[in-house]
């Protein structure tokens, strides 16, 4: 009689929690013992929404924990399943902290989403550790030849009517944009910039982020014309990622903690030119899309175990942009530093533009980003040859012997002289050391070069040229 009389109360407390509009305000699908175990909820710190994608699922998380709320609930209508392991992968968990609690209020509880409703508790920001480094050593210094390429940018850049100024504010992401999002330092900030939104800041006062902000706006301002296409402004972001940045081999091979060296960070590419991979990779993103460009970051296996590069859209197509693998460094046991003298650096262009594959190509087992199947697929005919700056008419794709004279010609009547280095590409068969030395010879009579010939991602032969 008791127990009877028990579950009467248990159904009519139900009804009257379901008609007062409480049960669907708690999402509990059901009156049992469980309930208690499930975080009162605070409706004024509670963000609510219904969910139609997995996209969409990340930007109310963010937004929630960009807006300081306390705790999300999100009824799921997923047009298929996703796995709590793919849900827990996404960068969004990362803006948010990985801190973060779910409770299934409604559906199955297991390994997959998708018409379930979640209630999320959203742990209080908190600052990272200051992050520091030590400043590089004079050994640990690269010793960076000049890039041909990136000496005549910069000199037409400095003539060019279409030149920022130095408060120039114009950017891109501030018109093509999804909305704003609040963050606070700067793994916030190129997460939010990945996904594509405007970043805002605390009004309070200069948070770290805002500081990379404004540091990523005059490398810009720097780098980049109004007059510049898509192509020449990755062109450009790339150069300036190889040349002004050193690689931190000693961090790399200690191991040390990620989350307090600022080379894990975009603080150690702007503010300490002294990085590992995902520093840049991350500073990359940044850089990318204030000028609209989509830009992700991708981490798998590189050459030497862990890594991180980029893949960024250029017409609609997805491809390999790897910066660090673009910082090239010959030891002094090779025969290039013994040629010259010591150890050599240089940038290459392997991993600029190259197909989305080669990363999987080169290394296998890679985890790559969730893109569309269909931008997986990489025409053949990729943007590697290397842009320049339109004001500057050298193309370094040499069809002749003449054009090839003539390019060293203009390097010299230009007052550029060695060291330096470029990247040619050419069909011109045979193309040998003495076919290029004599094309230098004839402009400069006392230079001294050294060729190297390779085959990029897409199979075209690519001749890296050190003239001393």
């Amino acid at each position: 009689m008791k127990k009877l009389l028990g579950i009467a109360v248990a159904l009519l407390l139900m009804l009257a929690l379901a008609s007062c509009g409480l049960s669907e305000q708690l999402g509990l699908s059901e009156f049992t013992d469980e309930a208690a175990e499930i975080p009162k909820i605070d409706e004024a710190k509670t963000r609510r929404a219904d969910v139609y994608s997995a996209d969409e699922l990340y930007h109310h998380l963010m937004y929630a924990a960009s807006e300081g709320y306390s705790t999300a609930v999100f009824r799921l209508h997923l047009p298929q399943e996703i796995s709590v392991k793919d849900l827990w992968a996404d960068r969004s968990i990362r803006f948010v902290g990985n801190d973060i609690k779910y409770y299934v209020l409604q559906g199955e509880d297991g390994e997959t989403f998708s018409d379930q409703t979640l209630l999320l508790e959203i742990p209080p920001y908190v600052a990272p550790p200051e992050r520091t480094q030590e400043p590089p050593r004079e050994d640990q210094l690269d010793p960076k030849w000049r890039n041909v390429i990136s000496i005549l940018r910069r000199e037409a850049i400095e003539k060019s009517p279409h030149r920022r100024s130095e408060t120039f504010e114009d950017f891109a992401i501030y018109r093509e944009n999804r909305g704003e999002m609040m963050v606070r330092d700067s793994e916030q900030l190129w997460i939010a910039l990945e996904k594509n939104y405007m970043p805002v800041f605390p009004e309070r006062r200069e948070s770290a982020a805002e500081k990379i902000w404004n540091a990523a706006a005059d490398v810009l301002r720097q780098i980049i014309t109004e007059d510049m296409d898509v192509l020449q402004k990755l062109s450009a972001i790339y150069d300036y990622l190889c040349e002004s940045v050193q690689y931190d081999h000693h961090l790399a091979l200690a191991g040390q903690s990620h989350r307090t060296n600022a080379a894990h960070y975009p603080e150690g590419v702007l503010n300490g030119r002294f990085a590992v991979c995902d520093g840049i990779a991350k500073t990359a993103v940044i850089l990318c899309r204030m000028e609209g460009i989509p830009c992700l970051m991708v981490e798998g296996k590189g050459e030497h175990g862990g890594h991180a590069w980029n893949a960024v859209q250029y017409e609609g197509q997805w491809y390999t942009f790897c910066a660090t693998y673009g910082m090239m460094t010959a030891d002094e046991t090779s025969g290039l530093a013994q040629l010259f003298g010591g150890r050599v650096g240089w940038s290459s262009y392997r991993t600029f533009m190259a197909p989305l594959s080669y990363m999987d190509e080169q290394f296998p087992d890679q985890s790559c980003p969730d893109l569309a199947q269909e931008d997986r697929t990489v025409a053949l005919d990729a943007p590697m040859a290397r842009p320049v700056h339109p004001d500057v008419a050298l193309d370094f794709d040499v069809e002749s012997i003449v054009e090839l004279e003539m390019l060293f010609a203009d390097l010299v009547n230009g007052g550029i002289t060695g060291p330096y280095f470029m990247e040619l590409t050419s069909d011109l068969l045979p193309m040998n050391l003495e076919m290029i030395s004599m094309a230098a010879h004839r402009s400069d009579p006392f230079a001294s070069v050294v060729l190297y010939r390779h085959t990029d991602a897409i199979g075209k032969t690519r001749y890296t040229v050190f003239v001393r």
